[in-house]
């Protein structure tokens, strides 16, 4: 989910050629089902399992986490099914590699001043960091400040001109692309370096696939980001305390529409249950991981298509001993007008470890090179800006991959333009059986933890709402 941090600021595999989005999508999340239930029966008829539990959770991330968690302190019988064999989802904290924890996944509480994670993890006694601002160098040296505004301003103005797009768009004008909207200021200079900072290395795409609605929503909210250490995935599979989970179980196919509940098929069985809660990344569900009959609406089918995964990895250099003067988890940027800019965090909470931070467009490609293309990358990146001496006390390294993991196939959602309303679209229940949840529900926190968190709360309200219970407080 979200990872970096704005104004400092894959998608799915197309469609085989001659089919339409919606056409690919609908092939894709109704395979072959009935292959998966053979000798089950259909409808209410005998064979059908018996409703088990009043909800089945797909996915053990935050969202997943959140929704069980409120469903089970209000009295349901929950079971979550997670296809990996962790807990987490798209948060995921290696403690192993190097000296410190670090984030594969999510890393930050955005959105900070009203986050309420955020606050239930001081409570807690997590120890956090409010992020500093991002810096830039020129060559091996900070950037002077005279060196710094006319690109910190270009950003300033960038943003300007996508929120005033955005904020027209969410009072009835057609929504824009942020390239549409900054069409002004394309070849000037600092226009490329202000692009990359807000697109690719925030919202994990490029301006010609970004919304102006959907930014000017996630804008709303005060911004602020703050790291926990220990690391976001730690502090997420905390959530799991008490919960039936159960790991290695993908689920292939869910039926609903049917009088006696819903039936959720495993490689081991068919699980009956009253409703289900889906928490599948968009890629995954755009990917057909999971087949539905009868088919999802078109509806459904479109807002999947509408919100695709953007790219956001990571690559971590580990180093023999301390190598970097800078404060302890700098956000570093080099001075250069380009699209395909890193972002460099060093030193990670203290540690002999850079973290090198790649985005949208490029970032799909560099992970398809490899993970050796991908550290060979980092090492030049962290040697332009501290210098090639370092390199000789490089150590190890880690890379994320969330662009071929199948569950997501890309790290987190964007809504194309024109089409930020895709969001509440898959917020809506589907026959009072199928409920998503996910940070791609999210309208204004959308891309994070936090959004994911929300929204799985959501959903449990819809199920407590549609079972005849109150409401449920927040997990947190």
């Amino acid at each position: 989910m979200k990872q970096s941090t704005r104004a400092l600021g894959r998608k799915t595999a197309s469609p085989t050629p001659g089919l339409s989005r919606r056409a690919f999508l609908k092939a894709a999340l109704a395979v072959a089902p009935y292959v998966y239930l053979a000798g089950c029966g259909g409808g209410s008829g005998s064979g059908a399992p018996a409703s088990e539990y009043d909800t089945v959770v797909v996915g053990s991330g935050i969202s997943g986490l959140a929704a069980a968690s409120t469903l089970a302190a209000n009295g349901l019988t929950v079971l979550v099914l997670e296809g990996r064999n962790r807990i987490g989802g798209r948060t995921y904290t290696d403690t192993t590699t190097f000296d410190v924890p670090v984030d594969l996944g999510a890393q930050w509480f955005h959105q900070s001043p009203s986050n309420t994670l955020l606050a239930y993890a001081a409570a807690e006694g997590y120890a956090l960091m409010p992020q500093s601002e991002g810096m830039l160098y020129n060559g091996t040296q900070p950037a002077t400040p005279a060196q710094a505004a006319p690109p910190r301003q270009m950003i300033t103005t960038l943003n300007t001109e996508i929120d005033n797009a955005g904020q027209a768009a969410a009072g009835g004008s057609p929504d824009e692309s942020a390239a549409q909207a900054t069409v002004n200021q394309v070849g000037q200079l600092w226009y490329q370096l202000g692009e990359a900072e807000i697109g690719p290395l925030d919202f994990a795409a490029d301006f010609p696939d970004l919304s102006c609605q959907d930014l000017y929503n996630y804008s709303i909210p005060q911004p602020g980001n703050t790291m926990i250490r220990g690391g976001m995935g730690t502090f997420v599979a905390s959530f799991a305390k008490g919960l039936s989970i159960r790991l290695s179980t993908p689920v292939s196919a869910i039926h609903w529409a049917r009088s006696g509940g819903v039936q959720v098929v495993t490689a081991a069985e068919v699980i009956g249950a009253r409703s289900v809660i889906v928490t599948t990344p968009m890629g995954g569900l755009a990917a057909g991981v999971l087949a539905f009959n009868p088919p999802l609406p078109d509806a459904y089918l479109d807002a999947i298509a509408d919100l695709p995964m953007g790219s956001f990895e990571k690559i971590f250099l580990g180093f023999s001993q301390q190598v970097f003067d800078t404060p302890v988890n700098s956000l570093i940027g080099p001075l250069v007008d380009q699209i395909q800019e890193p972002l460099i965090q060093a030193p990670l909470w203290g540690g002999n470890v850079a973290l090198c931070i790649v985005g949208g467009d490029f970032a799909r490609q560099l992970t398809m090179a490899g993970a050796a293309a991908m550290v060979d990358y980092a090492q030049q990146q962290v040697a332009t800006l501290f210098g090639s001496g370092i390199l000789s006390y490089y150590q190890s390294s880690l890379t994320s991959n969330w662009l071929n993991d199948p569950w997501t196939l890309g790290s987190y959602s964007h809504a194309m333009p024109g089409h930020a309303a895709a969001r509440q679209q898959l917020a809506a229940p589907l026959g009072e059986q199928v409920f998503f949840a996910g940070e791609s529900l999210s309208v204004e926190h959308y891309a994070t933890v936090y959004g994911a968190y929300l929204s799985g709360i959501a959903a449990a309200n819809q199920v407590l709402s549609l079972f005849g219970r109150q409401p449920g407080s927040q997990a947190a």
